[in-house]
């Protein structure tokens, strides 16, 4: 990836919201050149997607869960034969939009990891209790909550604080 383009990544990943005359304006650069370099890296697939990211707590969210669970691997083996597993497990997550990232990976002994976001601590109960009893494949779960509410919060949860560094070191390399 060319620095133009590390460039311009990084200042929409800050505010996506920017035209590419005000993104040349901010980067010292020509309109043409920035919104060619924006249609690349759109056409590549580096931007997936362009969103807003909300005040959780005034739309009436109050918490965020990282979720950490251990799989019964003989459970999971039995109930990943099953004609359609997959698809109610994506269904599953789908169908709850508190559920914000899933993914499987490793760590603390456990193998896969959610992020939600809820109006309150007892929606999450829900939802847990929705994940250790529906296919009774979940052995160990345990959570971080965290409280949206208050001046805590050292850094927000945003891709502009990933941006500058994102500009400064090409990770491609």
């Amino acid at each position: 990836m060319r620095d133009i383009e590390l460039k311009v990544l990084s200042e929409l990943m800050k505010n996506s919201r920017r035209s590419d005359r005000e993104l040349a304006r901010a980067m010292k650069s020509s309109q043409p050149t920035v919104t060619r370099a924006r249609n690349k890296l759109e056409r590549e697939g580096y931007i997936k997607e362009y969103t807003t990211i909300p005040d959780w707590k005034k739309i009436g969210c109050d918490v965020l869960v990282v979720t950490f669970a251990r799989i019964d691997a003989l459970v999971y083996q039995k109930m990943s034969q099953k004609e359609g597993f997959r698809d109610e497990i994506r269904a599953f997550l789908h169908r709850n939009p508190s559920i914000i990232f899933a993914t499987s990976g490793s760590g603390f002994g456990m193998e896969r990891m959610i992020i939600s976001i809820h109006k309150n601590y007892s929606e999450y109960v829900k939802l847990k209790s929705e994940m250790t009893g529906k296919w009774g494949m979940v052995a160990k779960i345990e959570s971080f909550v965290v409280s949206l509410e208050g001046d805590d919060m050292i850094l927000p949860l945003s891709p502009r604080n990933f941006a500058d560094r994102l500009k400064k070191q090409n990770f491609k390399q």
